[in-house]
């Protein structure tokens, strides 16, 4: 009897890394259809990403049809610019404070979420996967409510954000830090 649990929990093992090297999440990690949903990876070749941070912001901005200094805002707001910026409390990682879901739903990331915080740490990541869910957002939003109150979606998510919990403080400061975007 022992010999059949050992070998059927072997086999899951296996179906498991089957499943995990092709990289596709489970699908508890995958957001389901909404009428909101981004179209496939955005087309940028690494070759075309700028180094500098602002570049990076400005590119992946434009990428998504968003505006830089929004990016920016939300960048400076979160991790003050720090790629290497950690949340434990979310968890959440990088530039935009992006959480292992929205990475997963945003960035096609896959592992577990220690795994995903990790790959969330490199910018480029991070900015596809920041400003996909603000896209994301602002469909959703902007055309409710104005752009200092649907940014505080980001912050709470949308969830609270649809049951009328705000964060004045957050969406201040994001537009005070996109006001002193000189890109």
């Amino acid at each position: 009897m022992e010999e059949i649990l050992y070998g059927l929990i072997l086999i899951g093992a296996i179906a498991a890394l089957i499943y995990f090297a092709r990289g596709r999440p489970p699908k508890a990690f995958v957001l389901p259809d909404d009428p909101y949903e981004l179209p496939g990876p955005p087309a940028i070749k690494a070759e075309d990403i700028p180094q500098t941070l602002k570049d990076r912001v400005r590119v992946w901005a434009t990428e998504r049809g968003l505006d830089p200094s929004l990016i920016w805002g939300i960048v400076q707001t979160e991790s003050g610019g720090d790629p290497n910026a950690r949340n434990p409390s979310d968890p959440s990682a990088g530039l935009m404070q992006v959480t292992p879901l929205i990475g997963r739903a945003f960035a096609n990331l896959s592992g577990t979420n220690a795994q995903v915080l990790d790959q969330l740490l490199e910018p480029d990541v991070n900015l596809r996967a920041g400003t996909g869910f603000v896209l994301h957002l602002r469909n959703r939003y902007s055309a409710k409510f104005q752009l200092g109150e649907w940014v505080q979606a980001y912050n709470v998510g949308e969830t609270l954000f649809d049951k009328g919990i705000r964060n004045d403080t957050y969406g201040n400061r994001v537009l005070k830090f996109a006001a002193t975007w000189r890109g």
